[in-house]
Formats: structure tokens, sequence, C-alpha cells
């Protein structure tokens, strides 16, 4: 079976069809994996969703790394579930 690739216009279709409209709001929490291979990136994933909402929508979507929580110069090994 081969792998699907999705352009800008696939993901902008798929918004659509899960009721994203021109000037309403849109929280993402995704990943790339998730989505599948995407011609263009995270970047035409961004653009689609952008293009979804239009230029008087919301897009809100957490922006965090696990770096912040576990820098790379914390030693796990001391660490414990409490």
């Amino acid at each position: 079976m081969a792998a699907t690739s999705y352009i800008q216009a696939d993901l902008l279709a798929d918004l659509g069809a899960l009721g994203v409209r021109l000037g309403g709001g849109l929280f993402v929490h995704a990943s790339m994996r998730a989505i599948g291979q995407v011609i263009g990136g995270p970047r035409t994933v961004a653009e689609a969703q952008i293009e979804g909402v239009g230029k008087t929508g919301l897009i809100k979507m957490p922006g965090f790394s696990s770096d912040e929580y576990f820098p790379s110069d914390l030693v796990r090994s001391g660490l414990t579930d409490r």
C-alpha cells in the first residue's frame, strides 16, 4: 500500500469538513506524525489552518517544549514518581 501525501488543498478541505470556517476559531493540538506525510511539511499545515479561518479568525495552539521541563543537563536517574 502506497503512503498518501497531502497537499494544502487536501488539508483545507479536511478542515472545512471538520467545521472550520472563515472568521471562526481553531484550537490545534496535533502531531505531524498523526497527520501523515504533507508536501511542504509543517509550513503547509500552518498555512492551511490560516487560510481556513481567514484574516478575521483565530488559531490557538500550545507552544511548549519538553526541554523546558527536562533540561538537557538534568540527571533523570535521580527522579522519582513523586
